[in-house]
């Protein structure tokens, strides 16, 4: 419930365009991407100001935890795309 209460609490600052909180746990991380998927299997179109406002601030909260906690790196491969 402590979890859901600062997801809620992110969801709070977005709205008042004062995202200054930050993603603390992996059940945060998980909690805050669900309401991300929530909010972008709306549609682009059906998306209320407030809507993307609290987009912006969730995905920009899950970059930043990704960044600092989450190992997700672009490797090289020669399988990969071309250069």
């Amino acid at each position: 419930m402590v979890v859901m209460k600062n997801v809620m609490q992110l969801l709070f600052l977005a709205k008042n365009k004062k995202m200054t909180n930050k993603i603390t746990s992996e059940k945060e991380y998980q909690e805050t991407m669900a309401l991300i998927y929530t909010l972008m299997n709306k549609g682009e179109n059906a998306l209320s100001t407030n809507d993307t406002l609290q987009l912006t601030a969730l995905a920009k909260a899950a970059e930043i935890y990704e960044d600092d906690n989450l190992n997700f790196c672009i490797k090289n491969n020669s399988n990969s795309f071309p250069n």
